[in-house]
């Protein structure tokens, strides 16, 4: 296989979410023979920069949007800066000999690519990893009608998991259901196996703690395990709740705690290293998941690959991973009460726990390694790449970038 071309917006190799842990364990698999990585840079970025990080080539540069700017002058400017970013992904085509370019999520952005398909011949690989596709009906107009072109130019779309792959064909302006490739992960085991207990946000009486991993928005349903912990707290069950990711509903979460009687039971914890949070994962007496809705979350499979007893909303994304009874259990969306019920029947089983969080490890195992991931990748980019790349016309080699002779 050739060269790939990963395009995301993270910082190489941090891992902030679960859509960054998926583009690395991608990156590190393929390796630097196979694989360029392309990071869309913040507003400061205006430089095309390259940098070589645990061997990779890494390229960094912002990808504005034609028309940005509110007069005349700035909207001339953006012009330039536009054109200029396509000589300089042109030339990248070139030197590393790219003949796939890899995008993850529906972005605005992604319009480059499109086009630079036009130009160069590179074919496009589009993976939806869920909320993108989910909120595709709000979007305004005139995305719709961008992303729906990104989607037209795309040679395969895959997604993460078979209820997205369904929800996808329902909600996004495609002809048929995109092809599922499950997330998956390398072992996290080594990373999270240290001398003695990791320091977290739990103290008090608490003999343990549950946590939960994700962004602090209305879509990880953080608020429904909160109410489940007034529950268990009114009950006397000594667990603390930990709460690892930042947010814009922290605030409101630590209102909503103090409002319930639990705010000594519940720890926001705010954003963590990944190395922190497998070590907070893998010392946990068990891992809570109460999402609305979800792709497929990396958070869950670390938990499962961890071997921690899992108790997770019945949503189809999560009962694909999780069978209820035998690696985890499941709990009707939105009712605290019987999350509550789930948590207090796994702390009165001790042995009952444990045969779920080996079955859990056995699960991930089976089915969510990186290995079986990033193999299924491959079979697909070496399914659609052409034998060769078209140059591109005159007009575009006779205005290289400087940087591209």
């Amino acid at each position: 296989m050739t060269r790939v071309l990963e395009v995301h917006h993270f910082c190489y190799p941090a891992i902030a979410g679960g859509v960054d842990r998926v583009v690395k364990e991608l990156v590190d698999t393929l390796g630097a023979q196979d694989c360029i990585l392309f990071e869309v840079g913040n507003w400061e970025d205006r430089r095309l920069e390259q940098r070589i990080e645990s061997g990779i080539r890494v390229y960094r540069r912002r990808l504005r949007m034609p028309g940005s700017g509110r007069d005349l002058v700035r909207r001339m400017v953006c012009c330039v800066e536009v054109f200029t970013t396509f000589l300089q992904l042109i030339g990248m085509v070139r030197r590393h000999g790219i003949r796939l370019v890899h995008l993850h999520t529906l972005q605005d952005y992604h319009w480059y690519f499109q086009v630079l398909k036009r130009l160069t011949g590179v074919d496009i690989v589009v993976t939806l990893h869920g909320s993108e596709t989910l909120a595709y009906p709000d979007r305004p107009r005139s995305q719709k009608q961008l992303w729906a072109k990104v989607l037209g130019s795309a040679s395969a779309i895959t997604a993460v998991s078979r209820e997205l792959s369904r929800n996808a064909h329902k909600l996004l302006p495609i002809e048929a259901p995109p092809e599922v490739i499950c997330n998956g992960i390398s072992d996290p085991r080594p990373q999270a196996v240290v001398d003695g207990m990791p320091p977290t946000p739990v103290s008090g009486p608490a003999s343990g703690y549950a946590v939960c991993v994700g962004a602090l928005r209305p879509c990880k349903g953080h608020d429904i395990a909160i109410t489940a912990w007034s529950l268990l707290a009114a009950d006397g069950v000594p667990l603390d709740l930990v709460i690892a990711g930042e947010g814009e509903w922290r605030d409101w979460l630590t209102t909503e705690a103090q409002r319930l009687g639990c705010a000594d039971r519940v720890h926001l914890s705010g954003a963590m290293d990944h190395s922190d949070v497998l070590r907070l994962v893998s010392n946990a007496t068990l891992f809570l998941m109460p999402s609305r809705n979800e792709g497929l979350p990396m958070a869950l499979l670390e938990a499962a690959a961890l071997e921690k007893p899992i108790v997770a909303s019945d949503i189809p994304a999560f009962s694909e991973v999780i069978t209820h009874g035998v690696n985890g259990l499941l709990f009707a969306p939105e009712d605290a009460t019987a999350l509550a019920r789930q948590v207090s029947r796994i702390l009165a089983d001790e042995s009952g726990a444990e045969r779920l969080a080996c079955a859990a490890r056995e699960r991930y195992l089976s089915a969510y390694s990186s290995k079986t991931m990033v193999e299924r990748y491959v079979q697909l980019f070496t399914s659609i790449m052409p034998p060769c790349i078209p140059e591109p016309d005159v007009f575009l080699k006779k205005y290289r970038h400087p940087n591209d002779r």
